[in-house]
C-alpha cells in the first residue's frame, strides 16, 4: 500500500512539474512575440502629450508606427494623419491610435477611447481610422495568402 502512495505522490508531482513547464514556455513565448514585434508600451504612451507635433510624438516611442495614413475630411475638418501601434502590456496587445491634426497630436487612445468620447470629432476620426485599419489588414491578409498560394 505504502509503494501505490509514493508512486501517486510521484505521478501529481510530475504532472505538476509538467504543467509548470509548459506554462515558463508560454510566458517566453508571448514575451518573445511581444519583443520582436514592433510595439509600444504604456510607459512609451505616458510620454506622449497633445500638441506634440508628429515628428516629437515618433521621436517618444520606440519604434514606427505599423500603419500610417490621411483621413482627408472628417465633418468638414482635416485633413488628419493617423498612426496606428501595437501596445502590448503584459499578454494583452491592442491597437493604439495617434491622430494629428495640423501637425500636432489632437488626441491618442485605444479604439474604444475614442469611440467613448463626448467629442464626436473625436469619434468621427476614431470610427474612421478603425474603418481604414481594417481595409488595411485584410489587404495584407489576402497578399499573404496569395502569396502563400504562390508557394504551393
Amino acid at each position: 500500500m505504502k509503494n501505490s502512495r509514493n508512486k501517486c505522490s510521484r505521478e501529481k508531482a510530475e504532472g505538476a512539474r509538467s504543467r509548470y513547464i509548459v506554462q515558463c514556455a508560454m510566458v517566453l513565448t508571448a514575451a518573445m512575440f511581444a519583443v520582436t514585434c514592433k510595439s509600444v508600451t504604456l510607459t512609451d504612451v505616458g510620454e506622449l502629450h497633445k500638441g506634440m507635433n508628429a515628428e516629437e510624438s515618433k521621436a517618444a516611442l520606440p519604434v514606427p508606427p505599423k500603419y500610417e495614413f490621411s483621413l482627408d475630411s472628417i465633418d468638414g475638418n482635416g485633413p488628419f494623419l493617423v498612426d496606428i501601434y501595437l501596445l502590448v502590456s503584459g499578454e494583452y496587445s491592442s491597437k493604439y491610435i495617434l491622430a494629428f491634426s495640423d501637425s500636432k497630436l489632437l488626441y491618442w487612445g485605444y479604439p474604444h477611447e475614442f469611440a467613448r468620447s463626448r467629442d464626436s470629432l473625436i469619434n468621427s476620426i476614431g470610427e474612421q481610422s478603425v474603418k481604414k485599419l481594417n481595409e488595411l489588414e485584410d489587404a495584407e491578409k489576402l497578399a499573404r495568402e496569395q502569396q502563400d498560394k504562390k508557394k504551393h
